[in-house]
């Protein structure tokens, strides 16, 4: 399957009034053109991307999915001051690229130690399947979904491979073990999601994506984000 590509409306969040239905997207950022599917993991290049936050003019974008997107890249995207690295709608645009509204350069990774790195990883540093994030500016919280876990950055980093510094769901950083008896208990999660409805709650949802098989399905209030 192609990669997912992260298609912008504005440089900025706008107010649901500002947009139409049917309305052409205006920028895209993770490939070359609007109608590239480039598979790859780069600074400027996403793969089966499956979930967004937008906080403190940051964006921050889950390079990883369980839907069999290729490619899976294992980590979070930080894109940082996205108003002023953005063109806006009444800027001029230089015509330097094929495209030149096609951009964004990746300020920080999560999950790996650079941008073209998508190793597994059960590490404080590494992911497995990541697909939600959510922050309030301060603090990021990512859904480390198939390793049962939910790790928070009590500050937003600001170098590559940065390790968490919390842990929900798992007692240690390198374990990543579901309910014993599959039981749902107040110490563990199993295939971890980040409500992105409500992404400042801190709530996580715990839950199989195996349809038919035993699951946690349940709402845990962690730690507020």
């Amino acid at each position: 399957m192609k990669s997912i590509i992260l298609v912008l409306l504005a440089a900025v969040v706008a107010p649901a009034a500002e947009f139409s239905t049917g309305q052409a997207a205006r920028l895209v950022i993770g490939q070359r053109t609007f109608t590239e599917a480039m598979q790859g993991a780069q600074q400027d290049l996403v793969g089966g991307v499956s979930g967004i936050a937008y906080a403190g003019d940051m964006l921050l974008v889950v390079d990883a999915n369980r839907i069999g997107a290729a490619p899976v890249n294992q980590r979070v995207l930080i894109f940082k001051s996205l108003s002023t690295a953005l063109p806006k709608p009444t800027d001029e645009l230089t015509y330097d690229r094929v495209c030149p509204v096609c951009l964004g350069m990746a300020d920080v990774v999560l999950g790996q130690s650079d941008f073209t790195t998508t190793n597994i990883a059960i590490t404080q540093a590494g992911m497995r399947a990541p697909t939600g994030v959510a922050s309030d500016g301060r603090v990021i919280a990512v859904a480390d979904t198939d390793n049962n876990r939910v790790l928070i950055w009590s500050k937003i980093p600001t170098s590559n491979g940065v390790p968490a510094d919390v842990v929900v769901g798992q007692a240690d950083f390198t374990h990543n073990s579901i309910p014993s008896g599959n039981v749902p208990n107040a110490n563990a999660v199993r295939s971890a999601t980040i409500n992105a409805k409500c992404p400042s709650s801190g709530i996580i949802r715990a839950r199989s994506s195996n349809a038919g098989s035993s699951s946690t399905h349940r709402l845990v209030r962690g730690c507020r984000c």
